[in-house]
């Protein structure tokens, strides 16, 4: 009597199934225990700074083994990198959002401001601001600036004078302004400097995007 075709049997496909899953599961746990690693080291290095803190605390307070660290990173110097590049990506998608949610230059100011706001944070003042340029070599800094800020500023200049509310001008030599007149000022804010407020640095940001008028004065 005919049956119809017979069914192929999956058990030839179990073990592959398995081991499928297998590599699954252990990819996850790996991305996981980089994820553990460097929030450890975050808060450790903004705790106590990067000199004061080993890869044997890091690892303690991720649960892991230092070979574990390891295996993630190549020393103390390349974690400091990851939690730097963590909280600069941070900063960077907050700015934007602020930013977005108003528009215009009015947006772009708001995003500066949403910057330096992030910036007095305790995780990004000491790791960003106060250890990054002793840590991390100049080169690695100046491609994170080139990555993130120098991309999101240039973005919004782009719009502005595309829009008119800025005068019609080359965007990058203006964005690369920009990006330093930025950054110094949240240095000046993280050194408490006398004079040096968020909303001064934003009204100044505004004279100079408006070619030195601000509400026709």
């Amino acid at each position: 009597m005919y049956n119809g075709p017979r069914r192929k049997s999956i058990r030839p496909l179990i073990p592959r199934l398995r081991s499928i899953a297998l590599a699954r599961r252990t990819a996850q746990a790996a991305a996981q225990t980089r994820v553990d690693i460097i929030r450890a080291a975050r808060a450790l290095f903004a705790d106590r700074g990067f000199s004061a803190t080993t890869t044997a605390e890091v690892a303690a307070q991720a649960g892991v083994t230092i070979g574990a660290l390891f295996h993630h990173f190549k020393g103390k110097v390349d974690l400091f990198g990851a939690v730097f590049d963590e909280l600069d990506a941070e900063m960077d998608a907050h700015a934007r959002e602020r930013a977005r949610t108003v528009g215009g230059l009015k947006g772009f100011l708001e995003g500066f401001r949403a910057f330096l706001e992030f910036a007095q944070d305790k995780e990004y003042h000491r790791i960003v601001l106060v250890e990054s340029p002793v840590v991390l070599n100049a080169r690695f800094l100046q491609s994170r600036d080139m990555l993130r800020g120098m991309r999101t500023i240039t973005d919004g200049v782009e719009v502005l004078i595309s829009s008119g509310e800025i005068p019609l001008q080359p965007a990058r030599p203006l964005a690369i302004l920009l990006l330093g007149a930025m950054n110094e000022s949240a240095f000046a804010l993280a050194r408490g400097e006398s004079g040096v407020t968020i909303d001064g640095c934003v009204h100044a940001m505004e004279r100079l995007l408006r070619g030195g008028r601000v509400n026709g004065v």
